[in-house]
């Protein structure tokens, strides 16, 4: 962002709306994909800046601080009259499923907000992020050993950030490859702050080999229409792995997440098959 866009969209915060939606996560499952996807969409204003990070990275800031990154009140209102069709925005920050304050924040400042999540294999999940970590330069290890190591120091590091919201985590956020499959205890924050029609979950599955359907079934949650037919669906940030992950640790980790996917079924009362 230009200095001088970043003066005016400060100077107007007080003018901008708050998003309709958050698409919450997971990281690596998707969430990039629906949101370059919904704002193809005619009845959606796409944002400034896709992961805006308020609520996890900048909750000491102001609430104008994050209006800034949003369309003009007079923007939405003008494209709801030209569709005749209600008109909507949002954004997308992966991290806020996974912070443990970010659901109180979120529903302190927009408690009717439309949550959007795509869950992912948490096996597939882990590696993914683990590869894209060392395309990033941030990773050294073997899987194997980043897993065996965040198991072993991961607890106490939830425990400091639980104790202390001001404070930021490099393991946290960026090599929690395993404590991230772990969904239902994630989105249990959320479904004791919503309602469960606030939430809409996808399975990342479903969007990669059904975008379409998918994706129409996103646009019914959120009361527009569904996707024109003349909107593509090209993957976003699909790369191919250089190797697979130790068929070892696939095992340890597809025995570790069984219970917790078993879990995660019985609280959305929605099967997602993965084995």
């Amino acid at each position: 962002m230009s200095r001088l866009k970043e003066f005016i969209r400060r100077t107007t915060a007080t003018l901008r709306t708050l998003p309709d939606y958050l698409i919450l996560g997971t990281q690596k499952g998707g969430t990039t994909s629906v949101y370059e996807y919904l704002n193809r969409h005619p009845q959606i204003v796409p944002n400034q800046k896709r992961e805006v990070h308020f609520f996890d990275l900048a909750w000491q800031r102001d609430l104008q601080e994050y209006r800034r990154y949003f369309p003009l009140r007079r923007q939405m209102r003008i494209r709801a009259e030209t569709l005749e069709k209600p008109a909507m925005t949002g954004e997308s920050s992966p991290y806020y499923l996974f912070h443990p304050h970010c659901a109180a924040r979120i529903a302190e400042s927009l408690p009717r907000a439309k949550l959007i999540l795509a869950l992912r294999d948490p096996v597939d999940r882990a590696y993914s992020h683990y590869t894209h970590n060392r395309r990033k330069g941030r990773e050294k290890r073997s899987f194997a050993d980043a897993v065996r190591e965040e198991m072993d120091a991961f607890p106490a590091e939830a425990r400091r950030l639980e104790e202390d919201p001001a404070t930021e985590s490099d393991l946290h956020r960026h090599f929690s490859y395993v404590h991230r499959g772990f969904y239902a205890e994630q989105i249990q924050r959320y479904l004791d702050r919503f309602p469960r029609e606030s939430l809409h979950v996808v399975r990342s599955e479903d969007l990669f080999a059904e975008p379409r359907e998918t994706m129409n079934e996103i646009c019914a949650f959120l009361g527009i229409d569904p996707m024109p037919e003349a909107v593509g669906f090209s993957a976003h940030n699909q790369q191919a792995y250089p190797e697979d992950a130790e068929p070892e640790t696939r095992r340890y980790l597809r025995d570790l997440y069984a219970p917790h996917n078993d879990d995660l079924g019985r609280l959305l009362d929605q099967p997602f098959n993965w084995s």
